[in-house]
């Protein structure tokens, strides 16, 4: 995976000392390397977690899925009940826009689900959110146990 960070240019230093601490940190299991500076083309926000069990099981109950094979089987199911409970079809009724939200949230984990069964054998939820121009921020060193990185502020 390739992605591009925009910083100022009084911080690059700082940001390889992170990305430098970050290789060591996973010790070879992923490989963090910088290449650069180049002019940005594109932002998205990648995000990688591992997958809770009952967050994965309460998604699939939400979508009336008892297994979970492909993304596509997913997005089928998501239709389907959006078209069903959408607010737009109710308008005023606060039930049906919660449980729309919960069923895209539940769509967006086991779509996450699915990205990281292909990718990683199932051990990690992957996401990719694409930003738009001005809706990037500025990022800035945070501290996580005693590990610095980089994150959106």
């Amino acid at each position: 995976m390739n992605v591009a960070f925009l910083i100022e240019k009084a911080n690059q230093e700082e940001f390889y000392s992170c990305v430098s601490q970050l290789d060591e940190l996973f010790n070879g299991q992923i490989k963090f390397r910088v290449i650069g500076p180049l002019p940005p083309y594109s932002f998205a926000t990648v995000e990688v977690a591992r997958p809770i069990p009952e967050r994965i099981e309460e998604a699939k109950r939400l979508l009336h899925l008892s297994e979970v094979n492909s993304e596509l089987e997913v997005r089928k199911e998501y239709r389907r009940l959006a078209a069903e409970t959408h607010p737009d079809r109710r308008p005023g009724d606060e039930l049906a826009k919660t449980q729309f939200i919960k069923l895209r949230q539940a769509s967006d984990i086991l779509i996450a689900y699915c990205r990281g069964q292909a990718e990683s054998s199932g051990s990690l939820l992957i996401r990719i959110r694409r930003v738009a121009n001005e809706e990037v921020q500025h990022l800035h060193s945070v501290e996580i146990g005693g590990i610095a990185g980089v994150a959106h502020g």
